[in-house]
């Protein structure tokens, strides 16, 4: 169970929203609520600095009060370019996890939360746990239910597979792990003849799903090495994302794990496809996780997670 847990706040009930979660796992750790406020822009009043930095520690002190009593919550008011700024503390933090909502336009700064959350899943070594709201809504400040059931989407690489090891150490062995791979289909085996064509795909097809089920049973029984439940998937689809996406969502899962693959300065294209289009679609909760550097060489600068 994380010890230490961030939650980037910018002062609307969107943000707030990703206390309950954040609650439900940081247990006996603490709880450090962040905020950010741009320096003094041009021919501003002299004053504005100050008066934006005691808002944003009065909005905080707050809100540390609605708080349960038990919790050891810390507050930090930070001054510059939030992004860069947000970024430095994580990195110099030592923290198990970022908990946010991936939206919100509160009075800290129009569209904080959203290219918030962007520059952290192209930058952060940090876990980052992402929240999708469709509405704002009252928050809950006591903790909520505890995350138990998580699909971790699997591509056949060890950088996906981290994603295992690093959700059980995040929420225990009391999670409940399905791990997904799907099969894209149809293939582009191509011959002359039409009907070489069609059995040249289906023969691939078969073949390609007969290696996921082998792959992810194994996946599984390493897992179960360490506890808790593991179950396995091989979906089959034109669209990895989207099959990820709807299984997901039909099957109630409360928590979508992965792996990324993000290098800073490349936008959105330096994450994964697959893994990109999931994070910006899904109503579950994603848990992402990017690899360490010594992985990332490990396996080539330009492998594309989740491109299953």
């Amino acid at each position: 169970m994380p010890s230490r847990v961030i939650v980037p706040l910018d002062g609307s009930k969107f943000a707030e929203d990703a206390l309950a979660v954040a609650l439900s796992l940081v247990g006996d750790g603490s709880l450090d609520l962040v905020t950010a406020v741009e320096g003094a822009p041009p021919f501003s009043v002299p004053e504005y600095e100050a008066l934006a930095r005691d808002w944003a520690m009065r909005y905080l002190e707050e809100l540390t009060e609605k708080l349960p009593p038990s919790v050891v919550a810390q507050t930090h008011v930070l001054v510059g370019v939030p992004t860069r700024e947000l970024q430095a503390f994580i990195e110099s933090s030592e923290a198990d996890l970022v908990v946010m909502a991936t939206h919100g336009r509160g009075p800290v700064t129009r569209a904080w939360l959203g290219s918030m959350a962007d520059h952290l899943l192209r930058t952060s070594t940090v876990p980052l746990l992402l929240l999708h709201l469709d509405k704002e809504e009252e928050p809950s400040y006591q903790a909520g239910d505890p995350l138990r059931k998580v699909l971790v989407p699997l591509d056949g690489s060890e950088l996906a597979e981290a994603a295992i090891g690093k959700t059980r150490a995040l929420l225990g062995n009391d999670a409940d792990l399905t791990l997904m791979r799907v099969v894209q289909y149809p293939y582009h085996f191509v011959s002359p003849y039409l009907p070489d064509t069609v059995q040249g795909n289906q023969d691939l097809f078969r073949q390609a799903t007969a290696h996921a089920k082998d792959y992810v049973t194994e996946m599984a029984w390493k897992a179960k090495e360490s506890g808790g439940e593991v179950h396995t998937e091989v979906s089959v689809s034109e669209h990895p994302a989207q099959a990820i996406v709807d299984y997901a969502g039909s099957n109630g899962f409360e928590l979508i794990a992965m792996a990324t693959h993000g290098r800073g300065g490349f936008g959105r294209l330096a994450l994964g496809s697959v893994a990109d289009k999931v994070i910006r679609t899904t109503r579950v909760p994603v848990l992402t996780f990017r690899p360490e550097d010594d992985q990332r060489e490990a396996t080539g600068g330009s492998h594309i997670m989740l491109s299953l």
